[in-house]
């Protein structure tokens, strides 16, 4: 029997839970209503200089194409990245206007805190994940569960709910 979402106490520490979830429901059943935030990275986009442009990022090698792809440049300073046109603005645009030539990712996240005290183990698709205080557990679009880390959320994310 599976012992998803299911309460348990660690052997002698009665004050501290350990909760197992698959999915975002049962996280949500026994941790309330998720906070609601966005991302804060502001970016401006540029065309590719000449026919085509290459980034080198830490995957490997991306290659922007002039009409298909434009460029898309961090406020913040963080590495330029190419990025389809369709995709940034298109029909199935990402990113939304937030003043003249400033953008931002249209997509919302939810995450759940973590009490102080509690474990949680998220049974994600590439294997289980220990998540403790202070941290949270992230809710992702197809009703799974991940976390992120309290630094990532605060230099990431802003909640709008």
């Amino acid at each position: 029997m599976s012992k998803v979402g299911k309460l348990k106490f660690q052997k002698g520490k009665a004050d501290k839970m350990q909760q197992t979830f698959q999915t975002a429901s049962e996280a949500i059943a026994v941790y309330g209503v998720p906070t609601v935030a966005r991302r804060k990275t502001l970016v401006r986009t540029r065309p590719v200089n000449g026919e085509s442009e290459v980034f080198a990022k830490k995957g490997g090698v991306l290659t922007a194409v002039a009409g298909i792809d434009l460029v898309v440049v961090p406020v913040d300073g963080s590495p330029e990245y190419p990025c389809k046109i369709d995709l940034f603005a298109g029909p199935k645009g990402a990113w939304e206007k937030v003043e003249s030539g400033i953008y931002r990712r249209k997509a919302l996240c939810q995450y759940l805190d973590i009490p102080e005290g509690d474990t949680v183990v998220c049974k994600t698709r590439e294997g289980d994940v220990s998540v403790s205080f202070p941290d949270a557990i992230a809710l992702g679009v197809d009703g799974e569960v991940y976390s992120y880390r309290r630094a990532w959320i605060e230099a990431n994310l802003e909640p709008v709910s």
